[in-house]
C-alpha cells in the first residue's frame, strides 16, 4: 500500500484513484502497474489533484478525465515520439490519451517514460 501525503494528511494512492468511475478507474490502475513495476526508483507523490511520478524532476503524472486518461509526460520536446501518440500544445508537456483499457500500449509508454527518464 502507497501512502503519500496531500496537505499534511495520509492518502493512500489507491483510495484516491478508487474515487475515479470504474472504466477511467483501471486505466489509471493499469498506467499506475506500468510506471511502479517499471520505474521502482519514482516517488509517487499526489499533487495538483493527480498522482505525479518523479524523480529528480517531474517524469509524468495520470490525470483522469470524464471519458479518458492522460499520462502527461514532462520534457515531451525532446522525445523521439516514434509511435506518433503525443498529443497537446504545450512543447514541454504532452500526453498520451487513452480512451479504453484495451488501447494501453505499455511498449510504447515504457520507451517514452524510458526517454523522459534519460533526460537530465
Amino acid at each position: 500500500m502507497v501512502v503519500k501525503l496531500i496537505d499534511g494528511k495520509r492518502v493512500d494512492v489507491e483510495e484516491y484513484l478508487a474515487k475515479y468511475p470504474p472504466d477511467i478507474q483501471r486505466i489509471a490502475q493499469k498506467i499506475r502497474e506500468i510506471v511502479l513495476s517499471n520505474y521502482p526508483f519514482l516517488d509517487e507523490v499526489i499533487k495538483y489533484c493527480t498522482p505525479i511520478y518523479l524523480k529528480d524532476r517531474n517524469i509524468c503524472s495520470i490525470n483522469s478525465y470524464d471519458d479518458h486518461v492522460n499520462l502527461m509526460i514532462w520534457k515531451a520536446d525532446e522525445l523521439d515520439d516514434k509511435y506518433n501518440v503525443l498529443e497537446g500544445n504545450n512543447e514541454k508537456l504532452k500526453y498520451v490519451k487513452i480512451d479504453k483499457l484495451e488501447d494501453i500500449k505499455s511498449d510504447t509508454i515504457k520507451n517514452l517514460l524510458n526517454q523522459a527518464i534519460e533526460i537530465e
